[in-house]
């Protein structure tokens, strides 16, 4: 700022002192400033460097999608789950695959505007480049603007499609198995019903030969006292 002429030297020499001490305060703060700014931009720098590196490296499949469907960046573990090998090549077919649907949240709840919402464990069926049916388990998270609108999401997605057909062996062998319980199950009543019914008869049977043996015994005495008469 302007010096104003002082009334005498020492007035002089204290607006002087005065001056400089400030000059010097501002250049102590200037330099301070800078090298926050400095610090700020290497860490912010550095984190950049691991989000591309997490984000490219990464085995789980992240993408970013627009509200109406439109791919915005995609990792490689995407891309490979579906079988394309550029982001590009995914608006071409946009409309023909039904996974790019737009941009829905399940939660419930009531976010802030601004905030994000997460949506965990959706599954769903995907149809790949080459026309395979597969499934995919993913987390959502929902970005918003400062009025509540969807401006994109992020999407981690893993492939599950051995797991579910391993659910579906699963599911068809204990069905199999109780198919099988249940034919065992009558069998065995069927079995349980021969034993009484061949129980049944064998006691019949014993019944009639105690009988016949009555009868061949009555029969030998009668043979007896006739050959005593003669």
């Amino acid at each position: 700022g302007y010096i104003i002429k002082p009334s005498d030297e020492n007035t002089l020499s204290a607006t002087i002192e005065m001056a400089l001490y400030k000059h010097h305060i501002n250049e102590l703060m200037r330099r301070e400033l800078e090298k926050l700014v400095a610090e700020r931009t290497k860490e912010l720098e550095e984190s950049r460097a691991n989000y591309q590196n997490l984000f490219e490296n990464s085995p789980v499949g992240i993408f970013k999608v627009a509200p109406d469907g439109h791919i915005l960046m995609a990792n490689p573990a995407f891309l490979k789950i579906l079988g394309y090998t550029s982001v590009e090549e995914i608006p071409q077919v946009q409309q023909e695959n039904p996974w790019l649907s737009p941009v829905e949240t399940q939660n419930t709840s009531n976010p802030k505007p601004g905030q994000e919402e997460e949506v965990k464990g959706i599954e769903e069926q995907w149809i790949t480049k080459d026309n395979r049916v597969i499934f995919a388990r993913k987390n959502t998270r929902v970005i918003k603007d400062e009025k509540g609108n969807i401006t994109a999401a992020i999407e981690m997605v893993e492939e599950i499609t051995k797991i579910k057909r391993a659910e579906d062996r699963l599911k068809n062998a204990n069905e199999n198995l109780k198919s099988a319980n249940e034919k065992l199950k009558k069998t065995v009543g069927e079995l349980e019903i021969t034993k009484q019914e061949l129980e049944t008869a064998k006691k019949e049977l014993q019944e009639r030969l105690e009988e016949m043996n009555r009868f061949h015994r009555v029969l030998m005495g009668r043979e007896e006292k006739i050959l005593e008469l003669k």
